[in-house]
């Protein structure tokens, strides 16, 4: 780790959390979008389920996106049961 990493160690913990927090949340949006879309499906109306089909997927991209960016990051330390963890929800996505 970099001395860079020492410095806020609390602080950069608790953002690193709430970017997390922050990815979930969009990839919770996404599916709820992906729902409402086959929802609208069902029901004829094809112009909002292709708006929320698109907006579903912008949003699980983003959430990717986030948790990438902070899997990523050199200050992070991920035991490998979290890592596990991680990568089996991302499989169920």
């Amino acid at each position: 780790m970099s001395s860079e990493c020492f410095g806020g160690l609390g602080n950069d913990r608790n953002q690193g959390i709430q970017d997390i927090l922050n990815a979930k949340s969009d990839i919770c949006k996404g599916l709820e979008d992906l729902s409402r879309a086959l929802k609208d499906l069902r029901c004829g109306k094809f112009y909002e389920a292709q708006k929320n089909l698109v907006d579903g997927i912008h949003y699980i991209k983003e959430g990717v996106r986030k948790l990438e960016k902070e899997l990523l990051d050199p200050c992070q330390s991920i035991d490998h049961r979290t890592l596990e963890e991680i990568e089996e929800a991302v499989c169920i996505l």
